[in-house]
C-alpha cells in the first residue's frame, strides 16, 4: 500500500454528543505529504496542539492517508468470497462443511459468483468520490491549516 501523507486534525472526540456552540465535528485539518518535516507522529502543528485542552471534548488526531485501493475483478472477488466461506464453515462445522458450503452457494449464487448489489456499488462509488474531493482540497495546499469553524 502506498502512503501519500498524513492528516492532523482537531476534532470532537465523543461520537455520542455534538460540539457546543454549533461548531462542526472537525474544526481544523492539515495535510503533510511523505517527507515533510511534520509528516508522522510528533509533527503536530503548534496551532492545533495549543487548542487542545484536556476535558474540553476536543482531541488532536493523526491519520495516514493511503492511495485508493484498486477494486478486485469479479472473478477475483468470487474466489475471495468462496475461500472465506470455506474457511469459516470448516472452522466451525468441520464434519458438515461440504454440505453447508454447497447450501450457501445455492442460496446466494450471485454473491459467490462475485456480483455485488448495485446499491452497494453506488454507495461505494459515492464514498470514494467524497473522499477524493476532500483529499484533493487538503493536498492542494500541504502544510496549510484548513479551518472549518471560522468565517471565510
Amino acid at each position: 500500500m502506498t502512503v501519500l501523507g498524513s492528516v492532523w486534525s482537531l476534532r470532537w472526540s465523543n461520537p455520542y454528543t455534538t460540539p457546543r456552540d454549533g461548531l462542526p465535528r472537525v474544526r481544523a485539518e492539515v495535510f503533510f505529504p511523505v517527507g515533510h518535516p511534520n509528516y508522522g507522529w510528533g509533527g503536530c502543528p503548534a496551532e492545533l496542539a495549543e487548542l487542545h485542552v484536556i476535558g474540553s471534548g476536543w482531541v488532536v488526531s493523526w491519520c495516514a492517508i493511503d492511495a485508493p485501493i484498486k477494486p478486485l475483478s469479479q472473478k477475483a472477488l468470487a474466489a475471495v468470497r468462496q475461500k472465506r466461506l470455506a474457511r469459516r464453515v470448516k472452522a466451525k462445522y468441520p464434519l458438515l462443511a461440504d454440505q453447508i458450503i454447497e447450501e450457501e452457494l445455492a442460496k446466494k449464487p450471485d454473491y459467490y459468483a462475485g456480483v455485488t448489489d448495485a446499491r452497494i456499488e453506488a454507495e461505494r462509488a459515492a464514498a470514494i468520490q467524497q473522499r477524493d474531493t476532500w483529499l484533493q482540497g487538503l493536498m492542494a495546499t500541504p502544510g496549510v491549516i484548513h479551518w472549518y469553524d471560522k468565517e471565510a
